[in-house]
């Protein structure tokens, strides 16, 4: 797969349900097809399509609503119009292997199991044919109205297109978490755009607004396989929450390598091995060894600690044990592989061609064609954003998209530009490496 591909997430009207209750859509099962997984924060209840049939308390809070995890591709939802109304899932109390179904000529599995404090769903799209396929795959995030945005990956309360989780605060008294990617080599990198008056935050608006993952045009290749993994859970405090929300590597733990590699949506390294999934026998682990996993020390007997020494040590993540060394003789310790040094440092951007003024009929006639420049691997996200007259704070009214030679073209629409408290517009950079650095460029121009 070549090029990066942006996933969209689409809010629409407002979230509204009561727990548990049934939905009026097309998504309307009988409630004998209601199952439910034991996790650690209580017994999570499932449709059979794999979504939730309302929301989930925990610690007198709500958390998510109905329809959270309902899945699409191309338009079409899962399972399809010829499901029939049998709840035909196999289900054990940690897992739920959902049957294959035909989606716009794919076959979509769907596997749910459970994580500390939550939930994980591993979505598999194959294409049986033997020419390339487009996959356009819809992932529905329904939040309660009462569940604020507290905390998010860039830091504020407000998702936004840099964003790969959020933590919410209830009207009870557990937070409930999202987690659906991670940003180092990303292939397909969430963008957030809402409808609402603000384009590019998705944010409590009381209520907050129902939304939709939207991965575009994922091309898979004949016979091949690509999977998605969503996360979600909730917690007894923020900082429980938090910490689960940021734990990556957790999202691959326990797939097998070959189900690994196939996942679109967390990057190349996601536990910062140094050893790619398509190579790492533990995905979900940093590991020391290179293939991927914990590797372990002989420790000679008598080495000073007292008791004789230790022996050999229980590897903690799934690998291989060196071969036992004969008792002949002195026993020649193996060392561990070194661990690869992290990359810490954020890249270096440039921007040239666009000056501190410019006319604002060229911006909203022409446009204007600046250059960006990264001193290594980069990925750019740019905005271009106006504060209007009596608003609280800017809003974005561009987002443009760089060309691979790093060619920036802004062309604004004149509309965007009315009722401007200040003639200025703000274009925004943010630059990532391939270790999931960043570094952002702001450049404030007047208009003339």
């Amino acid at each position: 797969m070549q090029g990066t591909k942006k996933l969209l997430l689409l809010a629409g009207a407002a979230a509204s349900a009561a727990a548990l209750a049934l939905p009026t859509d097309s998504h309307a099962y009988p409630s004998d097809c209601v199952v439910s997984l034991k996790t650690s924060v209580g017994d999570w209840p499932l449709w059979r399509d794999g979504s939730h049939p309302g929301s989930f308390t925990y610690q007198g809070g709500s958390n998510f609503d109905q329809h959270h995890g309902a899945l699409k591709v191309n338009g079409v939802a899962y399972p399809d119009v010829n499901g029939g109304a049998d709840c035909d899932f196999n289900l054990d109390s940690t897992k739920i292997e959902y049957p294959a179904r035909t989606l716009d000529g794919f076959t979509v599995r769907r596997s749910i199991s459970v994580v500390p404090g939550g939930i994980r769903r591993v979505d598999s799209i194959h294409n049986p044919t033997n020419a390339i396929k487009q996959a356009n795959v819809g992932f529905a995030f329904r939040v309660l109205g009462s569940q604020a945005i507290i905390d998010t990956e860039s830091g504020n309360v407000e998702g936004e297109s840099q964003d790969h989780w959020t933590v919410h605060e209830n009207a009870g008294s557990s937070y409930p978490w999202l987690q659906w990617g991670e940003t180092a080599d990303q292939v397909y990198d969430p963008e957030l755009v809402s409808l609402g008056a603000d384009t590019d935050d998705w944010k409590w608006e009381n209520p907050m607004p129902d939304a939709d993952l939207q991965y575009q045009s994922i091309p898979v290749e004949p016979g091949a396989t690509v999977r998605l993994v969503h996360l979600n859970g909730t917690g007894p405090t923020p900082a429980h929450s938090k910490a689960r929300a940021q734990d990556v590597a957790a999202a691959l733990e326990g797939l097998s390598f070959e189900t690994a590699r196939e996942v679109i949506n967390y990057g190349l390294d996601p536990d910062k091995d140094g050893v790619s999934k398509g190579f790492d026998k533990c995905p979900g682990v940093k590991g020391n060894g290179a293939n991927g996993c914990q590797t372990f020390v002989y420790v000679p007997p008598g080495d000073g600690n007292g008791g004789g020494g230790g022996g050999e040590q229980p590897p903690s993540g799934g690998g291989q044990a060196p071969a036992p060394t004969p008792p002949q003789g002195t026993p020649t310790p193996t060392p561990a592989p070194p661990v690869p040094a992290a990359d810490r440092i954020a890249p270096k951007i440039t921007l040239t061609g666009l000056g501190s003024t410019v006319r604002r009929s060229k911006l909203t006639g022409k446009g204007i064609t600046a250059k960006l420049r990264c001193d290594e691997r980069c990925r750019f996200s740019v905005k271009v954003q106006v504060r209007r007259r009596g608003a609280k704070k800017a809003a974005t009214i561009l987002r443009p998209k760089p060309a691979s030679s790093g060619a920036l073209r802004l062309k604004v629409g004149r509309k965007a530009l009315r009722r401007l408290g200040r003639q200025r517009v703000t274009v925004l950079v943010v630059a990532t490496d391939a270790a999931g650095n960043r570094r952002t460029l702001t450049r404030s121009v007047k208009l003339s």
